[in-house]
């Protein structure tokens, strides 16, 4: 390790070389993944990165960040020997104690490090728990890596029980959450507006279930107001339900927006609503970081049971959760949200952003991380 274990400790961690995997890195839209490996470098880790796209954020960064060639794979008879031949003929120089891929195709661009036994971490966020495992060829792609020696890290113990079911061994699966830095998202709880205004942030696709929440702002009594933060796929079909639920004067689309106007966008709103859902092709959310955002803020939140999103949320929360694509549940929930009485709300705030403070906390994930590079590494 390190050279012979020669690498210097920091809070009693050995500062491992870690080469990051990535298919997109220094996004906008996927900054959570970025300010994860940028604390990781901050803390004392000698980070790299490997990406097939490089975003923005990444010109912003002191460690290296190299652009690889994308890996196409096709549905094999035989993916055992597909991934073997993959790590055979993709060599690459070592220069890492371990490797970290994020989102299960990186298996692909880990294949020659497992080969050559480097310690090596894949986390699963959403899709490549879901969606991605319809295909056998994906599910015989992970069980290789796992074979390999790769420990898997997902964000909830639903997406555990999948890998599990693959044959994967529970030592080989670890749940570690993601999480924001409380510092970075100042506490401001405020009262709800007289007429409720309600907030809706994240990509237009299926699986974010906006189409369920329009229905239900149809269907909620009095004049609830929605303020749609956010680009995708399916905007131009949703606004055509709009017009159709006659809901065009009570929504408005605001197109994507920068991280920094998150605070603005939740001082405004009533709660912040995530009311995700199973897509029509399998694909599900992982845990979504906005609703840890929001409550950081001190802004309610309303969200169905699905996938990873009810552990954000603490105890005292009943009446903010309701069942995936049910319309007149989630009408009843924003109905009885915009009705708490001021010291309800205080208490409900205060709950959430000390929930996100000591659950899903960037600094607690790192440790977890960090804990979990020297596991591996000192085997």
């Amino acid at each position: 390790v390190c050279g012979g274990g020669d690498a210097r400790r920091v809070r009693g961690w050995l500062m491992l070389r870690v080469r990051q995997l990535f298919n997109v890195f220094g996004a906008r839209t996927e900054q959570t993944w970025f300010d994860v490996v940028a604390r990781l470098d901050a803390v004392g880790f000698a980070v790299d990165v490997e990406c097939e796209t490089r975003g923005v954020l990444a010109d912003t960064v002191r460690f290296p960040v190299r652009t690889v060639p994308r890996i196409q794979v096709e549905p094999v008879g035989d993916v055992k020997g597909q991934m073997t031949a993959l790590a055979e003929t993709a060599p690459r120089g070592s220069g890492a104690d371990l490797v970290h891929g994020h989102f299960g195709p990186r298996v692909l661009h880990a294949a020659p490090y497992l080969m050559r036994g480097v310690p090596t971490v894949i986390s699963l966020y959403g899709y490549d728990a879901s969606r991605l495992l319809r295909d056998p060829c994906w599910a015989q792609r992970y069980a290789w890596a796992a074979e390999q020696g790769a420990v898997f890290v997902t964000l909830s113990e639903g997406m555990k029980s999948r890998l599990l079911g693959l044959g994967i061994q529970e030592r080989q699966v670890r749940v570690v959450h993601l999480g924001v830095d409380p510092e970075e998202w100042a506490y401001a709880p405020r009262l709800a507006a007289p007429t409720p205004r309600f907030l809706f942030v994240g990509r237009l696709c299926a699986k974010k279930g906006l189409a369920t929440l329009l229905d239900a702002l149809a269907g909620a009594e009095g004049a609830s107001e929605l303020d749609v933060v956010g680009d995708g796929p399916l905007r131009s079909k949703l606004e055509t339900q709009c017009g159709t639920l006659g809901l065009r004067r009570r929504v408005r689309f605001h197109g994507e927006r920068p991280r920094e106007e998150f605070a603005r966008w939740a001082a405004e709103a009533t709660a912040l609503i995530v009311p995700s859902v199973v897509a029509p092709d399998g694909d599900e959310e992982g845990t979504p970081v906005v609703l840890m955002e929001a409550q950081a803020v001190g802004l309610p939140v309303i969200t169905t049971r699905h996938a990873g999103n009810v552990d954000v949320l603490p105890d005292e929360s009943d009446g903010q959760v309701v069942p995936e694509g049910d319309a007149l549940a989630l009408a009843e929930a924003m109905r009885s949200v915009a009705g708490w009485s001021e010291a309800e709300r205080r208490r409900r705030q205060d709950a959430g952003r000390s929930h996100v403070a000591q659950h899903f906390n960037l600094r607690k994930m790192t440790d977890g991380l960090a804990g979990l590079y020297n596991e591996l590494a000192l085997r």
